[in-house]
Order: structure tokens, then sequence, then C-alpha cells
């Protein structure tokens, strides 16, 4: 079965309160194939202009990222160059950090874990220099095999660098303060930064419950639909719907769960773009169509409705979204099972 997109994760922003206006969120979304590559050079960005307008800052902040390897100091900053994928014979490392006394190399993984021999091969690069301090280090959203981090000598995971902006944020200078906030922010929304669980947690639950309800209801209501299906995971809440020949989700993703989506998966991208509303997009080597209701639209007014309208409104968002699929040309959109 398709499963709801893997460019979606566990968020811990509390949604009440989204970042609207982040820039790096908003390029993001026709990055989401370089996922990697984009959050790294945007953390180097950041690395780069403190290294210039704050230099203690960026002073923490690289001993931070280097699990406590890299010691500089202030005056250390003009010297220090701070690049990405730099070539060597036995590699391209994601971020490369020298000065005349430092060599580090620094991985950085997301989703994946690294090559079988990447770490082992950055080793060889490491052995080759002269600097005094060289260090190897892994940047990680999660854990990783132990025979892996045995390889390097500090590995850090990118929680503890959304930890470190979360406190430091205000600390800092003038556009420093809003860049931090913004690569936060990233993070947070992201779910790579993690924030303290708080007594919003429980009503938050109920009405996810409750909105799951308004969602069912929405789709028994709907005769076009032959069956449902209540899927629940990491990143996502809501149901598959056979409708036709597709199987699309209807639901929302806990990054942004103030947002409703009907997705369907596998589609024509010339007859998804004649839906008139909602979105294409990549999904691996095909498309996917992708409408949404964003309850927090001063369009909708959806936390202001009644539960009468709120009903109303969750069943004309299902009704459109049905009628595109239709439009999209169902058969070429079947959805594998």
């Amino acid at each position: 079965m398709v499963q709801p997109t893997d460019s979606f994760h566990l968020g811990s922003q509390n949604a009440a309160n989204p970042p609207s206006n982040n820039l790096l969120l908003a390029l993001h979304t026709y990055a989401s194939q370089q996922d990697e590559n984009f959050t790294t050079k945007a953390f180097v960005h950041l690395l780069r202009h403190m290294k210039v307008h704050d230099p203690q800052m960026a002073c923490a902040l690289l001993r931070c990222v280097s699990g406590g390897l890299l010691n500089v100091v202030e005056e250390d900053c003009p010297s220090l160059k701070i690049e990405t994928q730099q070539t060597f014979r036995e590699g391209i490392p994601d971020i490369l950090i020298t000065s005349p006394r430092h060599f580090v190399i620094i991985e950085v993984k997301l989703d994946a874990e690294p090559g079988s021999t990447q770490l082992d091969r950055y080793r060889k690069v490491l052995k080759s220099r002269r600097e005094e301090h060289r260090h190897l280090v892994l940047l990680s959203r999660y854990p990783v095999d132990p025979a892996e981090t045995e390889k390097v000598d500090s590995h850090v995971r990118w929680h503890e660098i959304g930890r470190f902006l979360r406190f430091k944020v205000g600390d800092s200078r003038n556009t420093d303060t809003f860049l931090m906030q913004q690569f936060f922010d990233f993070l947070t929304e992201r779910g790579m930064a993690m924030e303290r669980v708080g007594w919003e947690f429980v009503r938050g639950i109920q009405s996810l419950g409750n909105l799951m309800g308004l969602l069912y209801e929405a789709i028994q209501s709907d005769k076009e639909i032959k069956k449902r299906e209540r899927t629940a995971g990491a990143w996502h809440n809501g149901f598959y719907v056979s409708l036709n020949t597709t199987k699309p989700f209807l639901g929302v993703y806990y990054l942004k769960p103030q947002v409703v989506v009907f997705e369907v998966y596998k589609v024509p991208k010339d007859a998804a773009q004649t839906a008139g509303f909602g979105r294409v997009e990549a999904d691996g080597k095909e498309y996917k169509w992708v409408n949404e209701l964003d309850l927090e639209s001063e369009d909708v007014h959806f936390f202001a409705l009644s539960s009468e309208n709120q009903q109303k409104s969750a069943e004309e968002f299902v009704a459109k979204s049905i009628s595109a699929v239709k439009k999209i040309s169902p058969i070429a959109a079947t959805a594998a099972v």
C-alpha cells in the first residue's frame, strides 16, 4: 500500500503557534527531494554568518556541532573555513571545517545511516592531514548503529543543535537572532528539535480524536467511497478510502496537525494539473495530487465554528476533493495495495 509521504515528519512545534514567516520552510517545499543537502547548506549558512557577525556565538555553536571537539576562540574565526561538498578521492564530506590548526569532517544524516565504508574512507582523509586537530563527526537525526558511531570521534544529534539554538536565541545580535530563530523553527517544524511536553497535550489528543470523528462522518456520508480503512503511524493519522480505482489518504500529518490533507498517489502529472485547485507534487519517480484544508485559515475560521458547521466544512472539503479525483483520470491513478 502506498503510504503517506515520507517528506513529513513528527514535529514538536506547538500547533497553536506555528512559524508563519519562515523562509527556510517555504524554500524547503521546493527542495524536498534534496532534503539532506538543503538542511546542511542552511546550517552552514548560519555558521558562516555567525562567524563574521557574532564570533563568540559561532565558537559556541561549533563546539556544540562537534561534540566539544572543536575548541576555537573568537580570534580563530577569521581563519576558519566552513565549506560543503568538498571533493576528495575518498568521498565528498557534507561539511568541512578547516583552519591552520583544524581539519574537521562532519558527515550529515537525516533519515539514512552512513554507507558501509563511508566513515572509514573519511578516516583515511584525516590520516593524510597534518593539522594539529583532526576530527571526524557524525551529525544525525536518529540513533545510529553503534558499529558506525565507533568509527567517529563524536556523534551529535540534530536535537542537540535545536536545544542549543533554543536557549541561545536572544543572546546573539541583530540579524543573528533572526537567523537562529529561523533555523530553530525549521528544525522544530520538521521534528528535529525537541520541546517540552506541555499541558496542551491532553486536550490536543482529545481534539485530534474529535477531528478524526468529523472526517469519518464526512467519508461515511459520501456514497462515492466504497471502503474506509483507519490508519495511524508515527507521522500521520487518518483514513485510506477506496474511490473507484484509487486509494487516497485523508487525514493529518503531525508535522502540520492544523492542515487536513487529501492525497491521491500515482497520478498522471498533466491530468492532475487540470483539477483547478490543490497541487501536484513529485513523489519519488511518480506524482501525487494534494488538496488541503487549513483549519487556522482566516477564510475557514474552523475552530470558531459550531460542531455542526465544522462537520459541514469537513464534508464540503471531502466532496470537493472527490470531484477532483474523478477529473484526474482515476484509472491511471491506481494506487498499489
